[in-house]
């Protein structure tokens, strides 16, 4: 349609930003992004934490599984979305360029998995030890549960003698993701147990995946939540062979492995509070290049990502406590029937 001068209609914005992100974003790292805006959007309706959440006393005692795998995609917070989008997309995008998008898609359903069913065991050991209900009430949830491990694995993975930029301090990109959970702790978001699991889910698969682990836990972590690229190729044609015509999908015998780091172009938002890469040993400008196999992550102010805030002026504590209430009384309600 034109207009009278007959130019053609000025463009959408938004759908030009779509486009553009469509574009460069791999097909996994793009779909779980979407998945979480879409459950934000949701939550405007109805929490989705209360029926997709990973809360042991629903997990297990009520049978329903299907949160441990779920829990992941979860997401009722705007601030935790936006994070997400600035922190996912980047690193995301080069796990799955360097995977391939069978793989990454693996890793991410495992590493949430085996975080959710870990964090269930330690959930249980607490109430048994302290006989405190509350152990069984905490929630693991959100993309949170999978960007640490994800994360803490890229920074492995990544070229030693790089650095990130935490607000004004460089940070040995090997320490770069436990730095980032403790300031989160420090912010006053609590131990984040299911973080703190991914995130130790994370180192490990990183350094066996590079051979520096030899141990028997850490080889049956490379073995099991990574899949090498023939397995992977052998899933794409018996089980996803009209997936990977799909824009944006990376097919395992095209993946990049580590040259998924040499790249200087860095798709993805990032915040002024995070410095670019650089490389500790030449420190020199011409060096960045080489060194920028680590970008740019983002870190938030005091609230609990993937958790059930709301956009209110309600605390992430308050909430988190007044979601603690209702699921204990909700289970004392169901218990006298």
């Amino acid at each position: 349609m034109q207009n009278s001068h007959g130019e053609p209609p000025p463009s959408n914005p938004a759908l030009q930003a779509y486009e553009q992100f469509s574009q460069s974003t791999p097909f996994v790292t793009r779909t779980i992004l979407i998945v979480q805006a879409v459950s934000y959007i949701v939550s405007w309706f109805f929490d989705p934490h209360y029926a997709l959440g990973n809360i042991p006393h629903f997990s297990i005692l009520r049978f329903e599984i299907y949160r441990i795998l779920l829990s992941p995609l979860v997401n009722s917070s705007l601030f935790a979305l936006i994070l997400a989008f600035w922190s996912f997309q980047d690193h995301g995008k080069r796990l799955e360029q360097s995977l391939g998008s069978t793989s990454f898609a693996w890793l991410c359903l495992m590493m949430g998995t085996l975080t959710n069913l870990l964090f269930i065991a330690v959930s249980f050991t607490l109430y048994v030890l302290f006989g405190k209900t509350s152990f069984l009430f905490q929630d693991s949830s959100g993309i949170w549960i999978i960007l640490f491990g994800t994360l803490s694995m890229e920074c492995v993975r990544a070229p030693r003698g790089s650095t990130r930029r935490l607000f004004v301090v460089d940070v040995p990109v090997l320490y770069f993701p436990f730095s980032l959970y403790l300031l989160f702790v420090l912010m006053g978001q609590g131990l984040l147990m299911g973080q703190g699991i991914s995130l130790g889910l994370g180192y490990a698969l990183g350094f066996a995946s590079n051979g520096e682990d030899t141990s028997a836990i850490g080889q049956k972590l490379d073995r099991y939540l990574l899949i090498d690229s023939v397995t992977a190729k052998a899933w794409e044609d018996k089980y996803l062979n009209d997936w990977t015509n799909r824009p944006g999908w990376i097919s395992g015998h095209a993946a990049a492995g580590s040259g998924a780091w040499n790249e200087t172009d860095a798709v993805g938002m990032r915040l002024p509070l995070f410095g670019q890469s650089r490389s500790v040993e030449d420190g020199h400008e011409n060096s960045i290049s080489s060194s920028s196999s680590t970008t740019n992550n983002p870190v938030g102010p005091g609230r609990t990502l993937g958790g059930a805030t709301r956009r209110g002026t309600t605390s992430a504590a308050e909430a988190r406590q007044a979601r603690l209430l209702a699921l204990e009384k909700r289970a004392q309600e169901s218990n006298n029937l």
